[in-house]
């Protein structure tokens, strides 16, 4: 028995003596295979051997290599874990182990003699897992099952199958698992060595798919998805026959299945497209074959597309799903348990940390936010140029932007920082000031779309660097961290103009997480009249290890939800010690307390919000459920966010009938409990922030529209996904025969 040494100990138990292996595409190389083909040659020497593999994709194809030319062939068992190996690799015979970059390149035709399916290990397999299993089991559907739509759209629709817990769905997925199990079956006797070119139909959405694993990264069964989603838009352009109906039903098939991934977004280098593509084993005499459908259940093979259409149509899905409006529907109540990434906040400190330390220094922490994402690439780039001239990329980062800006500094060569418009409109002034007067050499870029800084760095180590942090402590955690690369630094924190402005610091907070980690990587920190003194400790130089915290601002979501009335619970929840949106739950308490004011004179809910200003918006649509009057205070700074935070928040609100008055510093909201207008339009201003606070107003209401609502991704990718766990039923606007009325399991 060969075995996933990672699966839930609670499989694992019932296995007598197996042989653990690490699964995953390093399991699939020829070096692998030979040490495996050791590890069981030790144990049995002599037939008969029956070789079992349990586990996922990744396992039953080197097993069943292996087995396939171990004394040119031994009996062979798949007890498939995952339900993407269940619906698709565990049958049909083919093996395959990768040669380099370019994945399958060798393999054997050799069925499994026994396929075991145990629903058991359903039960315990990971959310993500089951929505790249459920990619292909609808993938089966569409190639020979149509008549399956049905029950697949039934009681909650794919949303259902892909969030609800097991229990609920159980009868419905596993019927669904038989069908589509039974059309690869069917397609596999009508080809079985893939000779007739129909046993190719298995391969809808793969083309791109192989690409996108290796250059980006992700799961199989995202990147099938992906695939399958650009095929869409080729097969609706080119073939008449594949009505817009059937475009649209296929994309609603696929977008709950979907993470908004910001790593596919940047996959948007041609070369390296094409390059992967050229790799790729479809190729017959020099043409890529692919599969569209004419309609459901009608696929065909065709060498039509280029590199450059499904370049083009991958974009076009991409974009697609990032800017549809979405329907935001609470359908169920259901209790689920959310585990959140770190903090961006602290990720994003920790990076740069360990960018500049010149010693060991480990994370214990991960996070796919594109600002965490965007910055550890640009600090990579970084790491490889050394003294070359490098071009960046910030996005609509706020923090990366200003965390480079003073790593560039740094540097001796010339750095270029680009970013987008929206980004260049926000203050950076005061810490572009602080690093020329040290001496640095910054020029601004500006264009209509992109713009950024071009920055060379200073000659000398500056004593004492000055900054205004009236808008932003950002500045003075930039500075604060440069203190990294071990050199002595005395930072001069003013608020306009004054000096000693640590104390009137807006989201002070951040700057002291800021201080905090610069203790943990040997960082002294010491306080000498109005300035702060950052020099290395006597054992600065000894390998470190940064702990970043699971997000608060996450957390402060499903806390307000839970307000609401969901039943979301964290997992894994923040420590109160250094995020200040963990106050979130006090916050909540005291709305909670405030009693129905007897006169018109009661005094309202007042909150002081200036070191935890992220919090407005959500705690704006929570303060619309209180009888009293809520005045949010305190967060003049929000003018400077992604949007004008605060004028943009009134402007959703008010636009989907929420009353809420703006202020120079905040927000007012009147007494007496709200509803929003059902299938009102609620904007996002491009604002992660208020992508969320839209979720949780249609948690007191009827369906709302939620425009661009994937620019979560800056912060949580997880968040929709997440929202359909706890019974949101989240569906894209265009479709127009949305599942969301049709009762959830």
């Amino acid at each position: 028995v060969v075995a996933d040494a990672s699966l839930p100990e609670s499989l694992l138990a019932d296995l007598d003596d197996f042989i653990g292996v690490e699964a995953g595409e390093s399991l699939k190389t020829i070096v692998s295979i030979e040490r495996l083909a050791e590890r069981i040659l030790e144990r049995r020497a002599s037939r008969p051997m029956t070789l079992v593999a349990v586990g996922g994709g990744s396992v039953g194809d080197a097993v069943g290599f292996l087995a396939s030319i171990l004394w040119r062939g031994v009996e062979l068992w798949h007890v498939p874990t995952t339900l993407l190996a269940m619906v698709d690799s565990a049958h049909g015979g083919k093996t395959a182990v990768n040669l380099g970059r370019a994945k399958n390149q060798l393999g054997t035709f050799y069925p499994a003699d026994r396929v075991a399916l145990v629903e058991a290990c359903l039960e315990t397999l990971p959310m993500p897992q089951r929505r790249d299993g459920l990619v292909e089991l609808v993938k089966a559907l569409w190639i020979g099952a149509p008549e399956a739509f049905t029950r697949l759209e039934a009681k909650g629709g794919i949303e259902a199958l892909a969030s609800a817990p097991f229990d609920a769905v159980r009868d419905r997925l596993m019927a669904l698992l038989e069908r589509a199990i039974d059309v690869k079956r069917e397609v596999v006797e009508r080809d079985p060595r893939e000779t007739k070119g129909i046993r190719t139909f298995l391969n809808l959405g793969h083309t791109v798919a192989h690409a996108l694993e290796l250059e980006v990264g992700i799961s199989h069964g995202q990147a099938v998805g992906w695939g399958r989603l650009a095929r869409a838009g080729l097969s609706e352009s080119t073939i008449a026959s594949f009505s817009s109906d059937e475009a649209r039903r296929l994309r609603r098939h696929l977008h709950p299945l979907l993470a908004p991934d910001g790593a596919v977004s940047r996959f948007d280098d041609g070369e390296a497209f094409r390059a992967a593509l050229s790799r790729d084993k479809k190729h017959v005499d020099g043409q890529l074959r692919s599969v569209r459908l004419r309609n459901a259940g009608q696929p065909e093979v065709t060498t039509e597309p280029t590199p450059d259409d499904w370049m083009c149509h991958l974009q076009r899905a991409i974009d697609w799903f990032r800017t549809t409006s979405v329907s935001a529907t609470r359908v169920a109540s259901r209790s689920a348990s959310l585990s959140l990434e770190s903090s961006k906040s602290e990720m994003n400190r920790a990076l740069v940390i360990r960018h500049l330390r010149s010693s060991p220094t480990a994370i214990e922490g991960a996070s796919r936010a594109d600002d965490v994402q965007m910055l550890q690439t640009s600090l990579e780039r970084l790491a490889h140029a050394d003294r070359e001239a490098v071009e960046v990329e910030c996005g609509q980062g706020g923090t990366t932007l200003r965390f480079l800006l003073a790593v560039a500094a740094t540097r001796s060569a010339t750095t270029t920082l680009r970013a987008d418009s929206t980004l260049m409109h926000r203050p950076h002034a005061p810490l572009i000031d602080a690093l020329e007067a040290s001496g640095a050499e910054i020029e601004r870029i500006d264009g209509d779309i992109r713009g950024g800084y071009r920055v060379r760095g200073w000659h000398d180590w500056p004593k004492v660097l000055a900054v205004d942090v009236s808008k932003s402590s950002q500045f003075a955690s930039a500075l604060a961290l440069l203190s990294a690369t071990g050199r002595p630094l005395v930072l001069d924190i003013q608020t306009e103009g004054t000096s000693s402005g640590i104390e009137s610091m807006p989201s002070r907070p951040y700057f002291d997480m800021t201080l905090d980690f610069l203790r943990q990587a040997g960082v002294s920190v010491e306080r000498e009249g109005h300035r702060l003194a950052l020099r290395p400790k006597d054992d600065f130089e000894r390998p470190r290890e940064l702990h970043p915290d699971t997000d608060a601002s996450s957390a402060a979501v499903w806390a307000v939800a839970r307000h609401l009335g969901c039943e979301a619970t964290i997992a894994n929840p923040p420590r109160a010690d250094r995020q200040p949106d963990t106050g979130i739950e006090e916050m909540l308490s005291r709305l909670s307390r405030s009693s129905e004011p007897d006169d018109d004179c009661a005094a309202p809910v007042v909150f002081d919000l200036n070191h935890a200003p992220d919090l407005v918006p959500i705690l704006a649509v929570a303060s619309t459920q209180s009888p009293a009057e809520v005045h949010l205070r305190g967060a003049t700074h929000l003018k400077y966010k992604e949007s004008n935070r605060i004028e943009d928040l009134v402007e959703a609100m008010r636009s989907v009938g929420l009353a809420v008055e703006g202020t120079n510093e905040g927000v007012v909201v009147p007494a007496g409990c709200q509803s929003p207008e059902a299938h009102s339009r609620w904007p996002t201003h491009e604002d992660h922030r208020l992508a969320m606070a839209g979720l949780l107003a249609s948690a007191i209401g009827p369906t709302l529209i939620v425009e661009r609502p994937h620019v979560v991704t800056k912060s949580y990718p997880d968040f929709w996904q997440h929202a359909r766990r706890v019974g949101w039923s989240i569906s894209p606007e265009d479709d127009k025969t949305s599942d969301a009325s049709s009762p959830p399991e």
